[in-house]
């Protein structure tokens, strides 16, 4: 899909995002549900659901296994899609 965005004005925009870093301590306690959800098909995929879980935030990514994890997922194109349009 074609957004007509230039990759400048995208990355300047990712620059101003308000970044956090988390260690796996703060969101151990979503690791087993985690694991439930989705270590049966991408066991790397685990720490990033369980930290969205603990955090109560969708996920952005475009990996397929998020889609029946149980929680809102944004691939890139639909994030981009959302605040710039589509043409």
């Amino acid at each position: 899909m074609q957004l007509g965005v230039a990759r400048a004005v995208i990355e300047n925009a990712l620059w101003l995002l308000p970044l956090t870093p988390y260690t796996g301590r703060i969101y151990r306690k979503s690791i087993a549900e985690a694991v439930r959800r989705i270590g049966q098909r991408d066991p790397r995929d685990v720490d990033v659901l369980a930290l969205a879980l603990h955090l109560g935030v969708p996920i952005w990514s475009n990996d397929g296994d998020f889609q029946n994890a149980g929680i809102d997922c944004f691939t890139t194109t639909r994030l981009l899609t959302m605040f710039f349009g589509a043409d």
